[in-house]
């Protein structure tokens, strides 16, 4: 009976020195990352032991803030201060605004502008990659972040190419991190974000570049698949080519607002016209097109 009433005793006692070292951890991390004192006024104080389960099993590519003393240890080092997102552009006022969040993984831009006040959010992933390997192990820790936060970020499982689609008015503003030098025909891509954006919208475009003195000036993208040991990247543009694939698809006052190793490059760019001549206006996809043959009779 004695030996039972000490394990008990010593269990509990590591049980409390674990919970310590946690919450000493936590501190750690949140002071570190200069974590913005504003915290959404639903966001709860702490996460009980079983959801602390749940949070363990997953792989964080974000850090993202779950509770007022908790924090995610996601593999990509963002941090949450707001010199982080000041660097990809967010503003830290979005009251009212249609915000998309193109390629957000686990969700910690989409949370993020919910915070600043945005009136709708939606988080665009598609369910395979454009190698045909499926993505959900890579960002399936949003539907518990949602959860835990209390978020109203609504996720729609839709690859970049298709994304205009899924929405009937448009985005006042369009974030893609991080997504273009995966994909294989990043020009259409961008075709689907000036769809998604109303003419003076604004996208906010992260993405790896292609740099060497040879091709500073060449505005191309370059095909270098595998690079970096990721067998998902494809095309890298040099910054001419932004710049120039920008214009040309209807995005003009194009600004480079920061540069990471890598190299990569964050940029904002306002949707000012049509793409090469097509009226997006009233040109919204490839759903419309076979509507209009459909009436008038065309074969597809």
């Amino acid at each position: 009976m004695y030996n039972e009433e000490c394990q008990k005793e010593q269990a509990e006692q590591r049980k409390e020195e674990i919970a310590k070292v946690m919450e000493a951890d936590q501190q750690a991390r949140l002071k570190a990352q200069k974590v913005h004192p504003l915290n959404p006024p639903n966001l709860r104080d702490t996460l009980t032991e079983s959801q602390l389960a749940e949070v363990a099993k997953i792989k964080w590519w974000h850090s993202i803030r779950l509770a007022k003393n908790f924090v995610t240890d996601g593999l990509c080092e963002h941090g949450l201060g707001d010199d982080v997102f000041s660097r990809f552009g967010m503003s830290k006022n979005l009251t009212g605004k249609c915000v998309a969040d193109v390629g957000g993984w686990d969700g910690l831009f989409s949370f993020r502008a919910e915070e600043q006040g945005a009136e709708e959010v939606q988080l665009f992933e598609p369910t395979v990659d454009d190698w045909g390997n499926p993505t959900e192990a890579y960002h399936n820790g949003f539907a518990l972040a949602k959860y835990l936060r209390d978020s109203n970020v609504e996720k729609v499982y839709s690859s970049v190419y298709e994304a205009h689609l899924h929405r009937e008015s448009y985005f006042d503003v369009v974030m893609c991190f991080g997504v273009m030098y995966h994909l294989i025909a990043p020009l259409l891509a961008l075709k689907s974000l000036n769809f998604m954006l109303k003419v003076g919208g604004t996208l906010l475009l992260e993405t790896a570049v292609h740099e060497s003195k040879h091709t500073a000036n060449l505005p191309a993208w370059m095909v270098e698949p595998g690079k970096a040991d990721d067998p998902t990247n494809c095309m890298y543009p040099t910054k001419a080519g932004l710049r120039k694939s920008l214009k040309a698809f209807g995005f003009a006052q194009i600004e480079e607002l920061a540069e990471f190793p890598g190299p990569r490059v964050t940029c904002r760019a306002v949707k000012t016209g049509p793409i090469m001549g097509i009226d997006t206006r009233r040109y919204r996809g490839m759903d419309e097109i076979r509507a209009l043959r459909e009436k008038r009779g065309e074969k597809l």
